[in-house]
């Protein structure tokens, strides 16, 4: 492979229009015949456009692709016809670093009430807030808490210690913090002031791929600082390649979604750090099979406080290990299918020898995160599940913050061996009872709470686990408690 490389067409970039050429020069030499094609980057900053890097129907089964960042900084560009908005990712320019356009969270004085005679007008206590009226309201969001779900609305006016705000549908009720978590909403202002005097990124994607065959693709050492909300930064959707890899790469302040893999096997992921994002960082889709995550270093992610776990794996036969977690609104792994998807038991994998925290800042209430969440997360529906290994500690939250999380009846899935310490207020492992989903009209699963064995796993607070009784797949014994 080396001495492959050492015939391959190299194609240098040291200046932005190299950069905004890139697509059509691959494309050039693949049509040449080249079968060894090396992206060289000179380091520096390059300004990547919508779905910089695009490749559909590609045919190239031959073709290994490589594109080798030696630090080379990529950053969204801007729509330079429009002001600051939510939807934006916002950067410093002279630091090349991430500028947080957030308002610091706080938790409201009381839930959101409804203004009489006024449709779709609500208001939340929030004493302390500089009044700002509605000309200067205008772009300025409200981020407010409702359960599993951080829900945006646009602020009308702050007057006298109260948030005026239009309410849109949630799948979840504006009041849902009352009946499930006992606890006041959290809340964080967006203001384009706020970010006015930084770059705001509005282009999301820079590479695609759609239906394409390659021998492999390979990203190496670049750093992502940045983009728009919209498309995956990264998206492999129908790559048919001996491998993917991502390695030694850095994903800062990245505003949208971040790497979706969808029917495309052999995903890895290596090596890798992820600071700042505002939502998911990394999903493999239940079409996807035989992805690794391994290595990598995630802190501060899923900010704007959604229910998306930093890492997603729905797929068959993947694997998260060593990776490192630190402070996330809601889980830092998550895994399974909903118990109302109909593709059956499809998710298959292992979790093992990860450390998940959060960090004593981000521990201080009130916390930048949901209720009813876990660590580890866990949907109801899997093949075969093994969470082993991992070292799950210092986790904080307004209600229901677990460190180890099966939901919904889950199915399948093995706890095994692992240390959870320092779960504040729930339970450091939560494999519920909950068989009436399998008598729900909308559930594609009949029986739940089967497949469970839960062994040698070491914690201090509570457990709360459940198994069928009779189920001869299920095991709950040997955990001990540390004092």
């Amino acid at each position: 492979m080396l001495l492959s490389f050492l015939l391959a067409a190299i194609l240098p970039v040291t200046s932005q229009r190299d950069f905004d050429r890139l697509n059509e020069r691959i494309d050039s030499v693949i049509t040449a015949g080249e079968r060894q094609v090396e992206v060289c980057f000179e380091p520096g900053t390059y300004f990547f456009k919508e779905e910089h890097l695009a490749f559909s129907g590609i045919e190239a089964k031959d073709v290994d692709l490589r594109l080798m960042g030696n630090g080379a900084t990529l950053i969204g560009s801007r729509d330079s016809e429009s002001s600051p908005a939510f939807e934006n990712g916002f950067v410093d320019l002279k630091r090349l670093s991430v500028h947080d356009a957030l308002a610091p969270v706080r938790k409201a004085g009381f839930w959101p009430i409804r203004v009489p005679f006024r449709k779709g007008l609500y208001v939340v206590r929030a004493k302390g807030e500089a009044d700002v009226s509605e000309a200067d309201a205008a772009g300025m969001k409200i981020i407010l808490s409702q359960w599993f779900v951080g829900a945006v609305y646009d602020v009308v006016k702050i007057h006298r210690g109260w948030i005026y705000f239009r309410r849109v549908p949630y799948r979840t009720r504006i009041w849902s913090e009352l009946r499930f978590g006992r606890c006041l909403p959290r809340y964080m202002l967006f203001a384009p002031r706020k970010a006015a005097s930084a770059y705001a990124c509005a282009a999301s994607n820079f590479l695609s791929v759609d239906d394409s065959r390659f021998g492999s693709v390979v990203l190496d050492s670049l750093r992502f600082l940045g983009n728009g909300d919209g498309g995956r930064l990264l998206r492999f959707s129908g790559m048919n390649a001996d491998s993917l890899v991502i390695r030694r790469c850095t994903f800062e302040g990245i505003r949208s979604r971040g790497i979706l893999v969808e029917r495309t096997d052999h995903f890895r992921l290596r090596d890798n750090a992820f600071l700042e994002g505002a939502l998911n960082q990394v999903y493999v889709d239940k079409t996807a099979s035989d992805a690794e995550i391994v290595g990598n270093r995630f802190i501060r992610n899923g900010l704007l406080m959604t229910n998306d776990p930093v890492v997603d794996c729905k797929g068959s036969e993947f694997l998260v290990r060593n990776n490192y977690f630190e402070d996330f609104s809601y889980s830092a792994i998550g895994a399974g299918l909903h118990f109302t998807d109909t593709s059956g038991l499809v998710t298959s994998g292992v979790i093992e020898n990860n450390e998940i925290c959060m960090s004593e800042a981000f521990r201080q209430p009130p916390v930048r995160s949901l209720i009813d969440g876990g660590a580890i997360y866990v949907w109801t529906q899997n093949k075969y599940l093994v969470v082993k290994e991992n070292y799950i500690h210092d986790i904080a939250g307004p209600h229901g913050n677990r460190g180890i999380f099966g939901d919904d009846g889950v199915v399948n899935m093995h706890v095994i061996d692992n240390t959870v310490l320092g779960v504040r207020g729930s339970y450091a492992i939560d494999v519920r009872r909950v068989h009436r989903v399998g008598y729900l009209r909308n559930s594609a699963i009949r029986k739940v709470n089967v497949g469970i064995v839960i062994k040698g796993n070491r914690y201090d607070g509570r457990i709360r686990v459940h198994a069928r009784k009779n189920d001869p797949g299920s095991y709950i014994g040997g955990n001990y408690i540390l004092k």
